[in-house]
């Protein structure tokens, strides 16, 4: 190599070198400050959702309980008999608003003489009238505003299964168990 560049200037060819250790310099250190920054920050996170994820157990568990207590406490608000008529027109409604009108092989069955659902000890004046609904709807999703519906209602009802099978022709098949309850006494 020459030691004099075209305009005649002396050429220092340590000039490179000392470039190279220069960025090698910032570049290390860089590295693992960044290194040690997302390490921190991933830690911090862990904690985070470790101690979100205790929140949300304690929440359900407290949600949980009180969802037992409450089962005593509506007995004296149920109705004290069954209309299939009434609930069969209300189910009809919902289907209505929950946007399902034109939902295909709509069946739904009543079945009066069956077991409550829960395991709980509860009065013998409390009867559960089991529901099923299938049909085909052309979305599958809308039965999720079908169960949200139901829910807002002033019947009490416990859905119990849910099931949605998608068909080839892009329509679902829907089976969904719920109960409904009453009290079984006589008011004078």
């Amino acid at each position: 190599m020459r030691k004099v560049d075209v305009f005649g200037k002396k050429q220092n060819l340590t000039r490179p070198f000392y470039l190279i250790i220069l960025i090698f310099a910032l570049v290390f250190p860089g590295y693992f400050m960044i290194q040690n920054y997302f390490t921190v920050k991933t830690e911090e996170l862990t904690k985070e959702r470790l101690n979100l994820q205790s929140q949300v157990n304690i929440l359900l568990s407290q949600s949980e309980a009180e969802a037992l207590l409450e089962i005593d406490q509506i007995i004296p608000y149920l109705p004290t008999s069954f209309s299939q008529n009434a609930i069969s027109s209300e189910l009809n409604a919902v289907r209505d608003l929950s946007g399902l009108t034109l939902a295909t092989d709509y069946e739904t069955t009543f079945d009066n003489e069956t077991v409550l659902p829960f395991e709980d000890s509860l009065p013998s004046t409390l009867k559960a009238v089991k529901i099923s609904v299938s049909m085909t709807v052309d979305d599958g999703l809308k039965i999720l505003d079908y169960l949200d519906i139901l829910m807002e209602l002033d019947t009490i009802y416990y859905i119990e299964n849910v099931s949605v099978n998608y068909l080839a022709n892009d329509n679902a098949q829907v089976v969904m168990t719920f109960y409904t309850f009453y009290n079984d006494i006589i008011v004078n």
